[in-house]
């Protein structure tokens, strides 16, 4: 009964998506906030 509760808290925390949307979705971000950290840090120096 436990990991049935948990399985469904689980899935109410993560709404309607899939869990692999929201590691593609923190790729996205992540890779955005890289990119602006490279250019704004790196960039500048050339």
């Amino acid at each position: 009964m436990a990991y049935d509760k948990d399985d469904y808290e689980k899935k109410e925390y993560y709404g309607k998506r899939p869990l692999w949307q929201w590691i593609v979705i923190y790729l996205i971000i992540g890779a955005i906030i890289y990119g602006l950290i490279y250019f704004l840090i790196l960039a500048p120096r050339y």
